[in-house]
């Protein structure tokens, strides 16, 4: 089991860490995933074995793919349709995202997309 969290959410430069379980059901070490991110409301691991994250970053209208030696992409913004992600989920190969649309013209949706595990990112969005 993984623990994780944006510590502190929703503020300017956000620390992103995670700690696995161990087999006694004790808290593991903490490993920070990256820090300095700005904007992040939520993130997500690409899988229950997967060290690479999404990451919503709700002020900059943004989804960034973080890898495992803490570099950052952006993968969707506002061109593809975010206004204010608030979360980010994956399910297999389906992403699901939460637009909080706090600016106008306020309109939140779940935007869903397919992933292309040979290159970890959206493929499509709806």
């Amino acid at each position: 089991m993984r623990v994780s969290a944006a510590l502190p959410a929703r503020t300017r430069f956000a620390l992103l860490a995670a700690a696995v379980a161990t087999a006694t059901g004790a808290p593991g070490p903490i490993k920070v995933v990256t820090s300095g991110l700005p904007g992040v409301d939520d993130f997500t691991f690409l899988s229950d074995r997967s060290d690479v994250v999404f990451a919503a970053q709700s002020s900059l209208d943004q989804l960034a793919l973080v890898y495992p030696d803490g570099t950052a992409q952006t993968v969707l913004d506002a061109s593809d349709g975010l206004a204010s992600p608030t979360s980010v989920a994956v399910r297999g190969n389906q992403i699901y995202i939460t637009n909080a649309g706090f600016a106008q013209p306020h309109t939140p949706k779940v935007l869903h997309g397919t992933l292309d595990f040979a290159a970890p990112r959206l493929t499509q969005t709806y």
